[in-house]
């Protein structure tokens, strides 16, 4: 017979394997029950990790679910390892569908469980909207999302340097109108380039 020994990180009582008396095999295998062992846990809680009374958990600014391990697959450790939480990791700003349009800079580096504002950006006018980094983030690339959609833009000329004779702004303070000394209906004109900068406003109709 011989005695077998549970192997380290493991843990567990060392049983015995025997030879059958009348064995006249020459590969016969030895025969043994193999023993009830444990996974201990390790001496110290490693960097990212704590333990509870129940289990062993993420420590607060980790995120993800533990694996406690004593073998790789069919690799054997020396010691216990514990696997599967990772730092959490800020957000990065979403990519506009219209960069013109969307001003996402709030968002940039957003930490996790915390929200952002993406905004109209001028020449656009609306309401904001919120967007968030999810609390468990772990990945640094991950953009924010948004809570409902993007906000609703209007583009809106801009007022021109100086104001040519015959033109006020309306009571809405706005749009634009005739003086009182001058006749027609004012329309205003401008466009935005493809990088984004705007080409001189233009009034007319008066």
């Amino acid at each position: 017979s011989c005695e077998v020994i549970v192997r380290a990180p493991y843990m567990g009582d060392a049983t015995t394997a025997t030879c059958p008396p009348d064995n006249t095999n020459p590969v016969q295998v030895a025969i043994w029950t193999a023993p009830d062992v444990t996974c201990p846990d390790p001496e110290e809680a490693p960097t990212g990790y704590q333990k509870t009374t129940m289990a062993w958990q993420c420590d607060e600014d980790y995120a993800g679910f533990v694996d406690k391990l004593c073998q790789d697959g069919d690799t054997c450790l020396s010691e216990v390892l514990l696997t599967g939480c990772l730092h959490k990791q800020t957000c990065m700003a979403l990519d506009p569908p219209d960069e013109c349009e969307f001003d996402v800079s709030d968002c940039d580096l957003t930490p996790p469980g915390s929200t952002c504002q993406v905004k109209c950006k001028e020449p656009y006018y609306g309401d904001a909207v919120t967007a968030s980094c999810p609390g468990n983030n772990v990945d640094e690339d991950f953009p924010v999302v948004l809570v409902d959609s993007w906000p609703t833009c209007t583009f809106r000329c801009p007022d021109p340097d100086v104001t040519p004779s015959g033109y006020t702004k309306a009571a809405d303070g706005v749009t634009w109108e005739c003086t009182s000394d001058y006749a027609g209906d004012a329309a205003v004109d401008c466009a935005i380039n493809s990088d984004c900068s705007m080409e001189s406003t233009v009034l007319s109709g008066c």
